[in-house]
Parts: C-alpha cells; sequence; structure tokens
C-alpha cells in the first residue's frame, strides 16, 4: 500500500510539474552530482538518455549574462546559505528564444553544514513572450497618441490661420466699406 501511494504521489508530482512547467533538481556538494525532474529535460532541451548535465557544463544551456549571474547567486547561497531567484535566458538547440525562472536554496546535513542545493525551474517563455508582445503594443499606442496629438496640433493651427485669414478679410473689407 505504501508503495502503491509512494508510486501514486510521484505520478500526480510528474502531472503537476509537467502542467505548470516546472521541474526540480538537486546538487549534492561532496558526489558532485545532479539529479533532474523528468520535465527538467524538456525545458532544458536537453535529451533524457543522456542524464543530467552536471552542474560544471551547464553554462551551455545558458546565454553567458545568465550562467555569469547563476554562478554567483549560486556562490553566495553556498556561502551565506541565503536562497536565491533569477530569470535565465535559455540556449535551445534550434534557436528559439526560452527563458525560466531558476529558484535554489541550500541544504544542510545533521550538523547543520551545507551539503547541497535544491531547486525549481519553471518556464517562463510564455510569459516573456507575452510580456514583450505588451512592450510592443504600449509602444505602439504611445507612438499612435503622439501622432495623434500631432495632427490634433496641426489641425488646429491650420484652423487658426483660417480663422484669422478670413477674419481678417472680413474686417479690411468692413473698413473700406466703413
Amino acid at each position: 500500500l505504501a508503495e502503491r501511494a509512494a508510486r501514486a504521489a510521484a505520478a500526480d508530482l510528474a502531472l503537476a510539474q509537467q502542467i505548470a512547467r516546472v521541474g526540480n533538481w538537486r546538487w549534492s556538494m561532496a558526489e558532485d552530482t545532479v539529479s533532474w525532474s523528468p520535465i527538467m529535460f524538456n525545458i532544458l532541451d536537453v535529451d533524457p538518455a543522456g542524464g543530467p548535465i552536471p552542474y560544471a557544463r551547464q553554462g551551455q544551456l545558458l546565454a553567458p549574462t545568465s550562467w555569469e549571474r547563476l554562478q554567483a547567486l549560486r556562490g553566495h547561497a553556498l556561502v551565506h546559505g541565503t536562497p536565491y531567484a533569477t530569470e535565465l535566458e535559455l540556449r535551445r538547440r534550434d534557436g528559439t528564444p526560452a527563458w525560466a525562472m531558476a529558484r535554489g536554496e541550500v541544504q544542510h546535513d545533521s550538523q547543520g553544514r551545507i551539503n547541497g542545493l535544491v531547486g525549481t525551474l519553471q518556464d517562463i517563455t510564455a510569459y516573456k513572450q507575452a510580456e514583450s508582445g505588451l512592450r510592443e503594443a504600449r509602444d505602439q499606442l504611445r507612438s499612435l497618441s503622439s501622432h495623434h496629438e500631432d495632427v490634433l496640433t496641426d489641425q488646429r493651427r491650420r484652423i487658426a490661420l483660417d480663422v484669422h485669414d478670413e477674419l481678417g478679410q472680413m474686417l479690411t473689407a468692413m473698413k473700406l466699406q466703413l
């Protein structure tokens, strides 16, 4: 019964991770080994047959600035024991852009010493694309609003000139008649 319950819980967790596009990982400092949940392979565009990529080589999966930021946050977490969260730009094999939210925190052994890290990685590519679309729409709206203001200002100027010219002609005609 316990085995069946554990398998059901593992299946539920895998399904939840797939739906939410969230994977989890664990890094053991003593063995320098990495373990990934199945969805991690999909998020990082890695063939599961090869197993998880060791931490030292994970930089090939990220844009250089993201890798540098992740290493700095990881180092700070290992020294100070603090959790971290950051957005990472991923490098897909086909060149398509992808983004993930990485979260990590330290793990302690029975003596309270830091012995590794655990964390999650969530695919936020759709959110980033939507954010980019909103930014573009906002820029277009700003441009359209600016153009609208320019058109209104130009129209007001033309009307003012027309009124000035018409009124000037009428006043000149009245003056001549007087």
